[in-house]
């Protein structure tokens, strides 16, 4: 016999009191009759103060030590071999992998619910997901209630064997039940396969690209099934259709599926297109893709400039005139604003030697060898580039390796160049607004940049990015199943997010807010998605989820779920000892009133 709780046996110690106020019988009081006589005949003659000479007496506290006995019992929680039942422990793995569907992941819940419903009072279970332990090893019906409810915290899954590792870390002595529609790797765990095969067609490598001059979207139609099927692909444009074919796919067949853009598709602004799958089967995740295309107009460039903009800067912008990249209009600085309103926050504006307005309104801002919203740290002469940002877009093939400026201002932010006297070039970017500023100019009087090869490429991707990448809070792409957020600050971040999913010709519309200025989008079906803060939109396209296997279901091992235990058996002992010792009380009382004790 072994108890849970062995230092409540110290409540055995209660005997000693309960034999004294047992034994004693307390003072005897001596009251004068007139007669004895008739006492004689009713009561013998005996000693009442002590209780040693009467063995009928001893029931009484045979009784009292028993009740004792009972309820140190109750407290200590014993556990006897062969009488007592032991707890059981379970651990409870539901797959939330891709394959889990919505209504393959609702019968997973709904049999998790029922063995949890036939677990005893004592027994305990731990909850794991595809994201690891939900809920740790419990006797708590609650908790592991609100456990379920959580799920699937994630759609990500680790690999079975390490899911089962896991499993068997959350409570080593317990039983494995694993409810699953993919297969696992043979163990001691017992396998409760949840769904049923499942016909499932997805679209997968969508990918956008240029060939010959022309962009293409491609994809390859997947049939994960053993019958074959008959889908029916779309493109379509901000919801309009441009193409619908028939499609045919026989089993297990992977057949590659495209279609070319006409170049004026993106002439005004950009494309949203969707390539879409008809497929009507449970898992509309990954059967389609959205892609952004920017518009294959050349970005408007502003030079602005006091007098004459320096010729090397003009050159190298002309050169990028002439590929077709740019297109370039000086102007003064004097009507910088008859050129804001005609051009509007669309063009990109380089202000050379020339201080921009203050406030930056919204659009893309390239400042050189002027005062910008960036702060001065002080002046410098003689300094050379030591160090920049590799990973920035405008920095992709551009190296400043011995770039050196006679005279420079040191700036205040973020770097984006730096020499060995400090930031030389720093840059910052919201919602709407992205400007870059260099504490030096870009004329050979000043510096030798204008002068490498790398000058002219700069240009180019500083105008691509200050045009529409810089501008942009949210990534141009993002996979169904995963959460959006904003990259770069919101215009406003109080205000209230207008999200619409475009998914072939249904439109559903939500709003949402941006705590802290944090956006967090759950995107769930591929397409495109609008998002509205205040005055400005961003469009986002949504790739297809990875392609799954619906169509394999593991085999039934293993015990499978437990059975439910009998009421009777899972009644608590301390509500058992509690009849007890009532039952012995009431036995004592009829002792007592029978003159027995």
């Amino acid at each position: 016999m072994t108890f849970a709780r062995p230092e409540a046996l110290w409540l055995l110690a209660l005997a000693g009191p309960v034999v004294l106020a047992h034994l004693f019988r307390g003072r005897v009081r001596l009251l004068e009759v007139p007669a004895l006589f008739l006492w004689e005949q009713v009561l013998p003659a005996e000693d009442m103060r002590w209780g040693f000479r009467q063995v009928r007496h001893l029931a009484g506290l045979l009784v009292a030590l028993l009740a004792l006995a009972v309820l140190t019992s109750a407290v200590a929680d014993p556990t006897v071999p062969g009488l007592t039942r032991a707890p059981r422990r379970f651990v409870l793995v539901l797959d939330t992998s891709r394959e889990m569907t919505a209504e393959r992941l609702a019968e997973a819940k709904s049999r998790a619910r029922e063995f949890l419903a036939r677990l005893a009072r004592t027994d305990t279970a731990a909850i794991v997901d595809g994201s690891g332990v939900v809920e740790p090893a419990t006797d708590h019906a609650e908790r592991r209630d609100r456990a379920l409810e959580r799920l699937p915290r994630t759609r990500t899954a680790l690999d079975p064997a390490v899911l089962l590792e896991e499993a068997r870390a959350a409570d080593p002595s317990a039983a494995l039940i694993v409810l699953s529609c993919r297969p696992w790797p043979s163990g001691d765990h017992s396998m409760v396969p949840i769904g049923k095969p499942i016909v499932n067609v997805a679209l997968a490598d969508a990918r956008i690209g240029l060939e010959g001059g022309r962009h293409w979207i491609r994809g390859t139609a997947v049939n994960l099934s053993d019958a074959p099927v008959e889908v029916r692909l779309d493109v379509l444009n901000r919801s309009v259709p441009l193409r619908s074919d028939p499609i045919r796919l026989a089993a297990r067949e992977r057949k590659e599926v495209g279609y070319q853009l006409d170049p004026d598709i993106t002439a005004e602004k950009f494309a949203a297109l969707e390539l879409r799958l008809r497929t009507g089967d449970p898992r509309p995740e990954d059967d389609a893709a959205g892609f952004i295309i920017p518009s294959a107009k050349p970005v408007i460039v502003v030079l602005v400039a006091a007098s004459d903009p320096d010729q090397h800067l003009l050159g190298a912008l002309e050169v990028l005139e002439q590929a077709r990249v740019i297109r370039v209009e000086p102007t003064k600085a004097s009507a910088f604003e008859s050129a804001r309103a005609k051009f509007g926050k669309g063009a990109v504006y380089i202000f050379d030697r020339v201080a921009p307005p203050k406030p930056l309104m919204d659009g893309g801002y390239l400042i050189v060898g002027a005062d910008g919203p960036a702060p001065r740290a002080r002046i410098v002469e003689g300094v050379k580039v030591v160090d920049w940002d590799r990973d920035a877009a405008v920095h992709r093939w551009v190296d400043y390796t011995d770039v050196k400026a006679s005279r420079a201002v040191v700036l205040k932010g973020e770097p984006l160049v730096t020499s060995d006297r400090g930031p030389v070039a720093v840059w910052s970017r919201r919602q709407g607004l992205a400007w870059i500023q260099f504490g030096f100019s870009f004329g050979v009087e000043t510096g030798d940049f204008v002068l490498t090869p790398s000058f002219p490429v700069f240009l180019r991707h500083t105008a691509q990015w200050l045009a529409e990448e810089g501008r942009r809070a949210f990534p141009r792409t993002v996979r169904a199943g995963e959460v959006l957020s904003n990259l770069a600050p919101l215009a406003d971040p109080e205000a209230e997010l207008k999200v619409t999913e475009l998914c072939g010709d249904e439109v559903r519309s939500r709003s949402l807010l941006a705590p802290s200025g944090e956006a967090r989008i759950p995107v769930e079906r591929p397409g495109l998605l609008k998002i509205e803060v205040g005055t400005l939109d961003e469009w986002v396209g949504v790739t297809g989820a990875e392609p799954v296997d619906l169509s394999s279901l593991p085999k039934e091992s293993g015990p499978g779920l437990p059975e439910a235990i009998p009421w009777w058996k899972d009644l608590p002992w301390i509500l058992v000892a509690s009849a007890l010792v009532i039952v012995l009380l009431a036995i004592e009382w009829v002792l007592f009133q029978r003159g027995w004790i």
